[in-house]
């Protein structure tokens, strides 16, 4: 069985959406407009709906939250080695961070 936690490594270029910048959720118009730059928007917003259904399918149903026109992934259902290096640096724990990198 699969742990709740998951890791984005092996995602490829979905790390991009784990480490915007807010942590937290990010506007749809956002995401499309970062992973389906060339698609109109409606064709756009329908690959966003496909990619989070398989997503959520791989991960699990709790690690994606979404709000209204927003989508975030829950960092307790989530982990991400990005996070966890500028967690350890941010608190001066140099072991750890070096490790995450």
């Amino acid at each position: 069985m699969k742990s709740r936690s998951q890791s984005l490594r092996g995602l490829g270029g979905d790390r991009r959406f784990a480490v915007g910048t807010p942590r937290g959720y990010h506007r749809r118009d956002s995401i499309v407009g970062l992973f389906w730059p060339d698609q109109d928007e409606e064709h756009a917003r329908a690959s966003l709906r496909q990619a989070l259904y398989g997503l959520r399918r791989s991960l699990g149903e709790g690690v994606f939250l979404t709000r209204g026109e927003e989508v975030g992934l829950d960092p307790a259902a989530f982990s991400c080695d990005v996070w966890s290096f500028e967690d350890a640096a941010a608190q001066d724990h140099a072991e750890a961070a070096v490790a995450s990198y």
